[in-house]
């Protein structure tokens, strides 16, 4: 990281993958990238990152991710400020889509308890749920921060968490507060 010129061949090398075969590969560049700040240290390296982040366009999003991989790559976006709006159009949906996913599971094994025929055995679904909605809050924060007009679903899935409704917030304390933490420089509109 410490040599431009060895970056310089990274990412042209990078560049040159096979773009149908390495987009998976192209977005642990883009995302490692962000977490050192590349940019920070080699600005000059922008354009090739911007390369990088229109082979992710044209291939968009057609891989299945995990909600803490969605948020890496939009809190990636954010860092780098290359915004790749196709993918985030595709990502969102699929985002919002796990998430229903766990809050089915979770209310599953809810009626399971309360019938007590089919308890799930050591199975904490509400800390699976607490982990889902505080990524769901991030990846929210990060569509904000870069000024993307938000899913109704997810907006609507945010708001059963706020309103109570619904099971309301799995959240404890600590996570709350990072939670509110993150909302901070996003405004509220």
């Amino acid at each position: 990281l410490a040599s431009q010129a060895t970056v310089r061949s990274l990412l042209n090398a990078a560049i040159q993958l096979r773009r149908d075969v390495f987009p998976g590969v192209l977005w642990k560049l883009f995302t490692r990238a962000a977490e050192v700040d590349l940019l920070g240290r080699h600005p000059q390296m922008r354009n090739r990152l911007e390369r990088i982040g229109a082979v992710l366009e044209d291939h968009a999003f057609g891989q299945k991710k995990s909600l803490k991989d969605m948020v890496g790559m939009v809190d990636a976006m954010v860092k780098n400020g290359i915004i790749i709006q196709k993918c985030v159009e595709q990502m969102t949906p699929e985002f919002v889509e796990v998430l229903q996913g766990i809050t089915g599971t979770e209310q599953r094994a809810a009626t399971a308890r309360e019938d007590d025929s089919a308890a799930v055995p050591d199975a904490d679904e509400g800390a699976l749920l607490a982990k889902a909605q505080k990524l769901a809050i991030s990846y929210w924060v990060r569509l904000q921060k870069m000024g993307i007009s938000e899913d109704e679903s997810l907006r609507a899935f945010l708001e059963t968490i706020c309103s109570g409704s619904g099971g309301g917030s799995k959240l404890d304390g600590m996570s709350l507060t990072e939670a509110i933490q993150e909302l901070q420089g996003v405004d509220a509109t």
